[in-house]
């Protein structure tokens, strides 16, 4: 019998690095198939990671959904059956990768860049139909894992590479072992600057009510952004299955003329980037919108909005959360690729299962949305007298949420219990 051979699914995500050039030529991809299977998966995603985490959170569903994606088209039997009920799989194996990648690649705006790479044990041995699926979307390299040393530095280089120097260490020397066979790499992207920056000069010392693992509710003193003006922004000042107050903070998109041919996709023009931010009723309400967030389509949450005059204040912070993924993906349903795996569709002449899902987020909310870009724009298409005037004080834990206005799916999403900015 085969002896059973493992491998690492490590889904690296940054925010605040150069925008790339890379990009897919425009073409129509089915990506309402793929909706409700990926909102579904990244509202209970988040929810089984803050349960574990219980403190300030960022994570990429986007992320994690392409790394398992590229496994999926080498799964099998139950393993493939698990798959797709947990990740809402609708379509091919190849539709899945192509869409989801494709997609998301050419309608960024210029602010989204995904790279994934698949790191194989020069002693395993892909079937050719597999290979040619993954490499749909990720590059594939053979090396030597039996050497611990030489392959987290070649992954740990490759991220510090595709993250501008953002994210250096995701894997150590104890990831690996003599089993290991196999790591799926995926990083994304994101530098976007808001459409309506905030201020420098009103930025100012509040206070930020945090809560406890007990309950318990203390304040402590933040950088609270601050917009004194009532801008025009989509609100709803009260969800009643969420019992919140949520807002769409927009980006700004790069223009057209500075991101080239490929790039030139109409709709990416009325699409843009937006953060939701969801502010519970309640000081000690984030458990319970939590809970209750796994269960509404988010989709609809989105349709919920309507424009009002909002003014804004937000804390800044910086999040950076590595956490391993095994323990919430079992809670999840996807048990069947740690334990009694069928990749067989991948490799014919090793036993394979997953040893590690191992994730690395970083996110820094700022004035200008960005540490790095140049915020200009300001939103003014709208009269300030047009519609009702509301204030939207985020002083204490929030969710957000990075999607798209209208083609909803998360690609960052977490919680702030208490912002720390250094």
């Amino acid at each position: 019998m085969d002896s059973l051979m493992q491998f690492m699914v490590a889904g690296v995500v940054a925010i605040f690095v150069l925008p790339s050039s890379h990009c897919l030529s425009n073409r129509l991809y089915n990506v309402s198939a793929l909706m409700p299977g990926v909102n579904e998966f990244a509202l209970k995603f988040l929810t089984e990671v803050e349960n574990s985490q219980k403190g300030n959170t960022v994570m990429s569903p986007m992320s994690l959904q392409l790394a398992l994606g590229v496994l999926y088209p080498g799964a099998a039997g139950h393993t493939k059956s698990d798959m797709k009920k947990v990740l809402g799989i609708r379509v091919t194996p190849e539709q899945y990768l192509e869409t989801f990648n494709g997609y998301w690649l050419g309608n960024s705006g210029g602010l989204l860049h995904i790279y994934s790479i698949v790191l194989l044990d020069k002693s395993v041995h892909f079937t050719d139909p597999y290979k040619e699926v993954a490499q749909v979307t990720a590059e594939v390299r053979k090396i030597d894992m039996k050497d611990p040393k030489k392959s987290a530095k070649i992954v740990n280089k490759m991220c510090s590479e595709v993250t501008g120097g953002l994210i250096k260490n995701v894997v150590s020397e104890e990831d690996f072992s003599d089993e290991t066979a196999m790591m799926i790499v995926n990083a994304i992207q994101f530098k976007a600057a808001w459409s309506a920056p905030f201020s420098e000069k009103h930025t100012e010392l509040r206070t930020f009510s945090t809560v406890d693992e007990s309950g318990s509710i203390s304040q402590v003193k933040v950088p609270m952004m601050q917009d004194y003006r009532y801008a025009p922004r989509w609100h709803n000042k009260h969800h009643p299955e969420l019992d919140a107050q949520i807002v769409a903070l927009e980006y700004k998109n790069i223009p057209h003329h500075l991101l080239g041919n490929d790039h030139s996709n109409s709709y990416e023009a009325e699409d843009k980037f937006v953060m939701l931010i969801i502010l519970p009723t309640k000081v000690d309400g984030i458990q319970k919108t939590l809970k209750k967030l796994k269960d509404v389509d988010l989709v609809d949450v989105v349709k919920s909005l309507s424009v009002a005059n909002v003014r804004m204040t937000l804390p800044k912070f910086k999040q950076d959360v590595k956490v391993e993924l095994k323990g919430a993906l079992k809670k999840m349903g996807l048990k069947s690729i740690f334990n009694d795996a069928d990749f067989s569709n991948m490799s014919k002449s090793s036993k394979i299962a997953v040893s590690k899902v191992l994730q690395r987020a970083v996110i820094s909310v700022a004035e200008n949305g960005t540490e790095a870009a140049a915020a200009t724009a300001v939103v003014g298409t709208l009269g300030i007298d047009t519609f009702k005037h509301y204030e939207f004080t985020a002083t204490h834990p929030f969710i957000y949420i990075i999607t798209k206005e209208h083609t909803v799916a998360p690609v960052f999403e977490g919680v702030v219990m208490k912002p720390e900015w250094s």
